[in-house]
Parts: C-alpha cells; sequence; structure tokens
C-alpha cells in the first residue's frame, strides 16, 4: 500500500532540493579506504651452489690393465723405453655418455700413488702427455689422459667427434651436470680433495688482441692464453726478470679462484717467485676442469700450466712445462 502517495512524494524531494539549496549537508556514508599492500621484497641473488662430487665407482670396475710398451697410440709409440714405465702402473677405460666414445688412460706412480694429479685432457698436446709421464715417474701420483685418436695427433685431433659425426665437443669443456660419467671417470683418484692438481696445455702462440683489455703494440696471435692477455675474468702478472722458462709469454702458470676471494696462498707465492701467473676469477663453471673442481673442492691446490704448441719432434715445449710444473710443486706444492 503506497501510504505515502505520489504527491508527498513530490513533495518530500523538492524539500530535499531545497536543503542542498540552503546549505544544509546530507549525511553520507563513510568510505572505507584500504590500504594497498607493501610490495614484495626482492631476495638477493644467491650465490652459484657448490657442484655436487662425481659418483663413486665400483674399485676396478671400469678399468683395465695394459701394458705401456704394447698400446697402440702415438703418445704411448714416443715412449717404449722400458726404463720410462717402470713402477708404473697403466690402465684404460671406455664408455659412451651423450652419444660420445670416451678412451681415457690412467697412470699410476705404484710406489707413491699420493700427493698429485696430472691431468692431460687435449690428446694432440703432445708435450702435456710427455711433460705428465715425466712428472709421475719422477714426482709420483696419477695421471689421467684423454685419448681422442690412436694415430699421431694435429690440432684437429683436440676435439672428440660424436659417434655419428654430427658433433664435436671439447674435452676440457665437457665438466658439466650433463655429463657426469664423463667427470667421474676422469676425476676417479682416490683422496682427489687434498691433491696438487697440475694440468697441462699447450696452445696457440700469441692472443688475439683484439680480445685483450690490455693489448701491447705489435702483439697478435689467436686465443687467450698470454701473460699479456687480460679480461674481466683473466687478471696477468707477468714476471719481471723472465728468466726461463717465464722468459716465453705463451708460457705461464693460470691458477683459478672464486671470484670475489682473495688470492689462493699459491698465487701469491708464484707472484713472489717471479712466475709468468693469470689469476683466473671463476664464478660459473664454463665446463673446464679447473671451474669444475674449484666448485667441488674451493679451497682444491690447482695450477693449470701452459706453454705454446710444439711443432713436430720439438721438445722444447715438455721441457718448459716440466720446468715449470717443478717450480710450481717446489712453491705451492706443500701450501
Amino acid at each position: 500500500m503506497d501510504w505515502l502517495g505520489s504527491g508527498a512524494r513530490r513533495l518530500f524531494g523538492a524539500a530535499l532540493l531545497a536543503a542542498g539549496a540552503s546549505g544544509c549537508t546530507v549525511p553520507k556514508p563513510p568510505v572505507v579506504v584500504t590500504p594497498a599492500p607493501p610490495p614484495p621484497v626482492e631476495a638477493p641473488e644467491p650465490a652459484p651452489p657448490p657442484a655436487p662430487p662425481p659418483p663413486a665407482l665400483p674399485a676396478s670396475a671400469a678399468w683395465t690393465r695394459l701394458d705401456p710398451l704394447t698400446v697402440q697410440d702415438a703418445d704411448f709409440a714416443r715412449h717404449r723405453s722400458p726404463a720410462k714405465w717402470k713402477g708404473l702402473r697403466v690402465e684404460e677405460t671406455r664408455f659412451v655418455e651423450n652419444g660420445f666414445a670416451w678412451h681415457f688412460f690412467r697412470i699410476t706412480n705404484e710406489a707413491t700413488p699420493g700427493g698429485y694429479f696430472w691431468a692431460v685432457p687435449h690428446d694432440d698436446e703432445n708435450a702435456g702427455f710427455s711433460a705428465a709421464l715425466t712428472g709421475v715417474r719422477t714426482r709420483g701420483g696419477i695421471a689421467m689422459i684423454v685419448d681422442t685418436t690412436p694415430g699421431e695427433e694435429i690440432r684437429d685431433n683436440r676435439m672428440n667427434v660424436s659417434i655419428d659425426g654430427t658433433r664435436r665437443v671439447d674435452p676440457n669443456r665437457n665438466f658439466g651436470s650433463d655429463s657426469p660419467l664423463f667427470a667421474a671417470r676422469f676425476l676417479d683418484v682416490p683422496d682427489l680433495g687434498s691433491r696438487f692438481v697440475l694440468s697441462l696445455h699447450t696452445n696457440e702462440i700469441g692472443y688475439d688482441t683484439r680480445e685483450s683489455r690490455c693489448a701491447r703494440p705489435g702483439d697478435g696471435g689467436k686465443g687467450t692464453i698470454s701473460v699479456y692477455f687480460c679480461s674481466s675474468i683473466l687478471q696477468p702478472f707477468p714476471s719481471a726478470k723472465r728468466a726461463y722458462p717465464s722468459d716465453d709469454a705463451d708460457t705461464l702458470v693460470l691458477v683459478p679462484v672464486r671470484m670475489g676471494t682473495p688470492f689462493p696462498k699459491c698465487s701469491e707465492s708464484l707472484r713472489k717467485a717471479d712466475v709468468n701467473l693469470v689469476v683466473e676469477q671463476v664464478w660459473y663453471s664454463d665446463g673446464s676442469l679447473s671451474n669444475h673442481l674449484l666448485r667441488i673442492f674451493p679451497d682444491i691446490r690447482y695450477a693449470t700450466l701452459e706453454t705454446a704448441h710444439e711443432l713436430p719432434g720439438d721438445d722444447g715445449a715438455r721441457r718448459r712445462l716440466t720446468t715449470l710444473a717443478d717450480k710450481a710443486m717446489e712453491i705451492c706444492g706443500s701450501l
């Protein structure tokens, strides 16, 4: 029932309008303001986690003993003297991972198997094999050798080729989470974290001046391995007196260090000894042995020994690497 009536409603509406016109305030419901939530706080970028240690392999499950005097391989053929192998145990392992067939040699000094780990990840670097053989025989420890071809090594054999022939991989960029078996076999060495690791390499003469932040006028060459090459990652410290073997800019010791941490004692001692030194700042692993081991064992004693790639029949590169290894062991071996 409309008890107010249409006329009354009109009068009531007019009264409301008049009240507004006369300055009277008609009360309004309160406005409730909900405060906006605070912006989310961004978490700082976490530091890269340490790499897990390589999986343990059953003793002797993957390795077969060999007679070094009969191994059909060019590296062994250059060292057929029985005296070079006296007291050394030679084994091999073969496996397939990610479509690549791998073949490693492991050489152990049976009288003094501890102390050193000699790594030769590139089969074309003949002086590296020869220097590792000299080191493991005279200093002890274990040597690990990557074999990508049984024939005479050339630069093309630096890489391993997939079984189907469509892909190539640098063994010293294969230490990653997608190649766990490769890393486990290569690092199948007792007490690895307590050893002094010496990785032996030869490389192209000179360096690419376009890539260096401190290139000298007149320099040239290929790559980044030189005591006169510097970048955001590589910090060189050339020898002042340039005594042998540091008289050559391509002969140097490279020591990795976790970015943002103090230089290890080894690098500081090498600087004081006036040896050609390059310090590599490592944040994320590039798949190399040095980067991989530094993530697993942050305090590991590690040195990459470099010199220029030798010509066929030239023993100068082996002598430089052997002399550099002796200096590195004398300076860093007991730190």
